[in-house]
């Protein structure tokens, strides 16, 4: 596992939960530019993250601030008793 972390050290994975209350307001679209500036002065080359296949309104944020999906998963997530996919996205930072 060491060496598999050598190898990736250009890679960032980042994550955000906006909580009901505060959605819809900017901040996520704020807290992501933060993670993305911060992940560029620190070197790293690649971000990837995770999210349920059917949070429609995280895609729009990630694919509005350049994430890529990378594909998904069906059935990896137990979500409200029943199984969803999960969607691997990604953002090369140049």
């Amino acid at each position: 596992m060491t060496r598999f972390r050598k190898r990736c050290k250009h890679v960032g994975e980042v994550a955000i939960s906006i909580l009901k209350d505060f959605r819809g307001v900017g901040l996520g679209t704020k807290l992501l530019q933060i993670l993305i500036d911060q992940a560029r002065k620190v070197g790293f080359r690649l971000l990837i993250l995770d999210a349920f296949s059917e949070n429609t309104p995280a895609f729009i944020l990630y694919e509005k601030m350049g994430f890529i999906k990378a594909g998904e998963i069906p059935g990896a997530i137990w979500y409200k008793d029943r199984y969803i996919g999960q969607v691997h996205m990604y953002l090369p930072l140049k």
